[in-house]
C-alpha cells in the first residue's frame, strides 16, 4: 500500500461485495484513511454526479437509504474508513468511477469483476472493462 497515496474502491450492493471487501481490507490493513468507497446507483430521475444535500425529497431519501446500506456493508465487513470518505454518486457506474478517481487524484482504483467465464477464457464485466478504457489511474480488478 505504501505506494498508493489514495485509493478508490467501487462497490456495488450485490452479495459479492462482501468478498470483494474482504480481500481489500487485508490490501489496505493500517492505511484505510487512504482508501475512499464509491457506490453509484443508476436511474432516470436524476442528474449525473454527486447526491451532496439533494433538496427533492425522493434524491434524500435514496441517498440517505444507500448510505446506510454503504455503511452497513462496511461494518458488516470491518472495514472501517472515515466517514467523509464514503461517496454516493449517480450515474452510469463506469463513468462516476473514472470522474471521482480523477476528481481524487487516485493512484489506484479498485473495482470488482463479476466476470463472464466461456470455458477456456474469462472476460471482465462490462462495468469492470468500461472503467477499464481510458482511466489515468491504474486499477485492480478483484474477481469476484
Amino acid at each position: 500500500m505504501a505506494i498508493f497515496d489514495k485509493l478508490l474502491l467501487a462497490i456495488d450492493f450485490s452479495p459479492d461485495a462482501d468478498q470483494l471487501l474482504g480481500r481489500v481490507r487485508k490490501l489496505c490493513e493500517g492505511h484505510m484513511d487512504r482508501v475512499y468507497v464509491v457506490h453509484v446507483l443508476r436511474g432516470d430521475f436524476m442528474l449525473p454526479g454527486d447526491l451532496g444535500d439533494p433538496v427533492d425529497p425522493d434524491r434524500r431519501r435514496l441517498r440517505d437509504q444507500s448510505q446506510v446500506r454503504l455503511t452497513e456493508i462496511l461494518h458488516r465487513n470491518d472495514f472501517s474508513v472515515p466517514l467523509e470518505n464514503l461517496v454516493i454518486r449517480y450515474g452510469e457506474p463506469a463513468t462516476e468511477i473514472k470522474r471521482l478517481a480523477h476528481d481524487l487524484e487516485a493512484d489506484l482504483v479498485i473495482v470488482g469483476s463479476h466476470s463472464k467465464t466461456g470455458g477456456w477464457m474469462s472476460l471482465p464485466g462490462a462495468t469492470t472493462n468500461c472503467v477499464l478504457q481510458g482511466i489515468e489511474s491504474d486499477v485492480m480488478a478483484v474477481r469476484v
